[in-house]
């Protein structure tokens, strides 16, 4: 100990002796200059800038407006949209209720009673979730999604009303997230951000949301806008999802906005080859001359002749197989239809690819072309995406299914369909729950399915966590397996062959 004192008390001495002297403790050398950094050549006139909040909302607004239009009319965004938000959501998430046991004051049968109880609650309020009374809780999760790909976020508002033949009040409103602005007299705020209101911590503890559909003649003042606390106690007022990517981002941006230029140029494009192919098909000849104003005035007879004769032969309808006669002397010439070039499919790969890459999956994937693939690089490809795919589930399921799962089972508690004591005490135990995406499907079913049947045998994965690969609740589908093969046994059937092992001992390669 006192080798230590003596250490510590000499490491101060030092100190303060430098520190007296002028000479750092510690001193720190700049390091070399970078190229990233220069101020010529090529990087010359390099010199982004960052924007004001102000612009930064309009840049925002801007880009998600485009995005609409591109999802609307540009084939190719409408279809990589459409692709990712049927393979992240799907037919939905479905929940499995994992009351934490040791945190409970109940026992293992009533665990088992109560989860039945919260997975039915929400299966019930699910059919009635929205509150216009057209969607399924995963025709929300559905449109939400899609929402965050289109215009880079979503907000659902929980409202709690009441309605003749509902089991529950809660219920969901979808919100166009062009609706969540800054008012015009609150632009000097600095608590407002975009239209969301923080506090000293950056939390957001308000919404203001535009009553009516945005437009360019909207009264933009706050008597048009409706405050949204963000929280009532412990319960969210207000959904709003974006993947934060900035540390400072109040508002989402639409995954692709880096790719929109080569989206827009490449549709343009497409148009004018399509519009070029369609003209040089139509036009099948067309007479010309090889020198048209002495041909031409020779065979009129004079300058004023000419001009008389040709006067009102301007053709603009195109007919397909057209053959357009011009004056005497003329003569026919075959119309080139070499378009497009060589290297026009190439072009349009690239542009796919970049495009692609900026949404973070495989080209394949995302225009759909698995001719020129095997099967290991389509389970590659395949695989990639579903990382992505898989990312965006777990994030949903995070801040959208779960704190919907939270309200209903609070609400089903409240109405005598939740019986478990002590809930608000232990209510974050009581509402832990499993979300369980749509089956991903299979490259090859019977080598994927062996390697799981290996992988359960050596006991390097569980039997749920292989069924909710597929889509299933393991217990589920073993309530369903005993039934078929009692009522099998009943009529004297013969079922499939079933595993007994539960232990880790490989019998992979044993023989009969």
């Amino acid at each position: 100990m006192s080798t230590v004192v003596a250490r510590i008390r000499e490491f101060f001495a030092t100190r303060n002796l430098q520190a007296a002297s002028g000479v750092s403790a510690f001193p720190r050398h700049g390091r070399p200059p970078s190229t990233a950094a220069s101020s010529t050549g090529t990087l010359q006139n390099w010199n982004p800038r960052r924007l004001s909040t102000m612009a930064e909302a309009r840049e925002r607004e801007k880009i998600a407006i485009r995005a609409m239009d591109l999802e609307a009319d540009d084939p190719h965004v409408s279809g990589l949209i459409e692709s990712m938000n049927i393979n992240t959501v799907g037919i939905g998430y479905t929940p499995q209720s994992r009351i934490r046991v040791d945190q409970v004051p109940a026992t293992g049968r009533e665990i088992g009673v109560l989860q039945r109880q919260a997975e039915w609650n929400f299966t019930v309020w699910s059919q009635e979730a929205d509150i216009q009374g057209t969607k399924h809780f995963n025709d929300i999760l559905l449109l939400a999604d899609r929402c965050m790909l289109v215009r880079g976020e979503y907000l659902v508002l929980p409202r709690m009303i009441k309605r003749r033949g509902r089991t529950f009040s809660l219920a969901l409103q979808v919100i166009d997230p062009l609706r969540l602005r800054t008012p015009s007299d609150k632009q000097k705020n600095e608590n407002i951000i975009d239209g969301v209101e923080v506090d000293r911590n950056g939390r957001p503890v308000a919404y203001w949301i535009q009553k009516t559909a945005a437009s360019r003649f909207a009264d933009l003042s706050s008597k048009n806008f409706v405050r949204i606390r963000a929280w009532k106690g412990h319960r969210p007022q207000v959904l709003h999802g974006f993947i934060q990517k900035d540390p400072d981002q109040y508002r989402g941006y639409v995954f692709f906005a880096p790719a929109m230029k080569f989206f827009r140029d490449l549709s343009d494009h497409l148009d004018a080859e399509l519009v070029s192919n369609i003209v040089t098909s139509a036009a099948a000849l067309f007479i010309a001359t090889p020198d048209p104003t002495q041909a031409a005035m020779a065979a009129a007879g004079g300058a004023s002749e000419y001009l008389a004769s040709i006067r009102g032969e301007r053709y603009e309808e195109i007919i397909p197989g057209a053959v357009y006669y011009g004056n005497p002397g003329e003569k026919p010439e075959v119309i080139d239809h070499n378009r497009p070039g060589r290297n026009f499919v190439p072009f349009v790969e690239t542009i796919l690819r970049a495009a692609a890459a900026c949404g973070g999956i495989p080209y394949e994937v995302a225009v759909r072309k698995y001719d020129q693939m095997n099967y290991s690089s389509a389970r590659a490809a395949l695989l990639d995406a579903w990382r992505v795919f898989r990312h965006r589930q777990d994030w949903e399921c995070r801040h959208l299914a779960q704190p919907c799962w939270e309200m209903v089972q609070e609400e089903a508690f409240l109405r005598g369909m939740f019986e478990c004591p002590e809930f608000y005490t232990h209510r974050k135990a009581y509402c832990q729950a499993q979300w369980i995406p749509q089956a991903r499907g299979h490259v090859d079913p019977v080598k994927e399915i062996q390697a799981a049947i290996l992988a359960r045998r050596n006991n390097l994965r569980s039997t749920a966590d292989l069924v909710s690969e597929m889509g299933g609740d393991w217990e589920a589908t073993f309530e369903q397996i005993a039934k078929e093969n009692a009522r099998a046994g009943q009529l004297g059937l013969t079922g499939p062959e079933t595993g007994t092992e539960t232990t880790g001992v490989n019998r992979a390669n044993d023989t009969k």
